[in-house]
């Protein structure tokens, strides 16, 4: 998926400083598999962009979101997808200047990195109803996931996946 398009989808969804994720949902129903992989691709590249230290450090200053007890690293990444939710001017602005996220309110939006993976179970069923495939569906979800390889489980351990240390039987310290 091209940037531009990826901005399109956002800018189409949002009013003012809220995107609306029910009509993002609907426009990511009608993508191709490849698409909404690229869509996700997209979303992740930017929300590790924003991930340095400049930004953490801008935003660290805000009274608004930091409170000085620290916060995790998801949190974090909630609020560098809500930067992206509110479109390219502001993720642009952002980059250029990190300071901008020491004042105002920055929302956090955790339920956007998500989007692309329920339009996938919607398609195809939670990644449990594909033990072993599709991969498909494994490598589609975000580039943060990999395909899995799947050993086949151990003779007397069925359902079971166990690595053992080289040298190893089943049973024995």
């Amino acid at each position: 998926m091209k940037e531009a398009m990826f901005w399109n989808l956002v800018d189409e969804a949002r009013t003012g400083r809220e995107v609306d994720l029910e009509v993002l949902r609907t426009a990511l129903r009608g993508l191709s598999d490849s698409d909404l992989e690229g869509f996700d691709k997209q979303l992740w590249g930017k929300v590790k962009k924003l991930s340095s230290r400049a930004v953490r450090k801008a935003l660290m200053t805000n009274p608004e979101l930091f409170d000085g007890e620290g916060w995790s690293d998801d949190g974090f990444e909630y609020v560098c997808a809500g930067i992206v939710a509110l479109g390219e001017e502001v993720y642009r602005s952002v980059l250029r200047d990190p300071s901008v996220l020491s004042a105002g309110t920055w929302e956090e939006r955790e339920e956007l990195q998500y989007l692309a993976e329920e339009v996938l179970e919607e398609r195809y069923g939670e990644d449990e109803d594909y033990l072993q495939g599709p991969l498909r569906w494994q490598v589609s979800v975000s580039c943060k996931k990999y395909p899995v390889v799947r050993s086949k489980p151990l003779e007397g351990l069925p359902g079971r996946y166990l690595q053992l240390a080289p040298g190893r039987r089943p049973g024995h310290q």
